[in-house]
């Protein structure tokens, strides 16, 4: 009795389900007839895609302050702390260049017994140009300006009557301007000290 019951289920089931694929056929067959284009099937949609990692940030330019700091550190490595016989009394310290404050120099000072050399490095961006009317000598009452080439130094020398105050600004090929300044100290003593700064050896 139950093995009957179930067999008859079953064919319910199955006439039902046949059924209902003959009906989506006759609707489809309809539509076709219709329009003359079968109904398109609905696919199922594609699963999206996953986000790319987002690229890492580019590191950010160092601030004009780090980059000021690390130009003196460089100026400062260049100014030994001796001489020949001109020993360095303090340790290089920052100042600023009249011709180009954007770009700092160092100063440090020297001496020999009684004699002291005040000294200056920098390294500025823009050069002037050099003058064509070399050598070239200025003379008036309070003193004397020098300027000439030698070797890959243009060499500024300048002398005070008054007190005999002496200053030699070496401006090398490289861009490093060393300015050394003393009183009664020959100019050919000053620019042996303004040579020795960023020498090796």
């Amino acid at each position: 009795m139950q093995k009957g019951l179930k067999l008859a289920l079953a064919t319910v089931v199955t006439g039902v389900a046949f059924a209902g694929a003959g009906v989506v056929h006759l609707a489809t067959a309809a539509t076709t007839a219709q329009t003359g284009t079968p109904t398109p099937v609905a696919r199922p949609a594609k699963p999206a895609k996953a986000a790319k990692p987002a690229r890492p940030v580019a590191s950010t330019p160092a601030s004009p302050s780090a980059t000021s700091a690390a130009h003196v550190e460089q100026l400062k490595a260049m100014v030994p702390a001796r001489i020949g016989r001109w020993k360095r009394v303090a340790a290089p310290a920052r100042a600023d260049v009249p011709e180009d404050p954007s770009a700092p120099g160092v100063q440090a000072e020297f001496a020999a017994g009684r004699e002291h050399i005040a000294l200056e490095v920098s390294k500025v961006a823009s050069v002037a140009a050099e003058p064509t009317d070399l050598p070239r000598i200025t003379r008036n009452g309070a003193g004397h300006e020098l300027v000439y080439r030698d070797g890959r130094e243009l060499v500024v020398e300048r002398v005070r009557h008054s007190d005999g105050q002496a200053q030699v600004t070496l401006r090398r090929d490289d861009g490093l301007t060393v300015v050394a300044e003393g009183t009664g100290i020959a100019p050919e003593r000053l620019k042996a000290v303004a040579r020795a700064v960023g020498r090796r050896g």
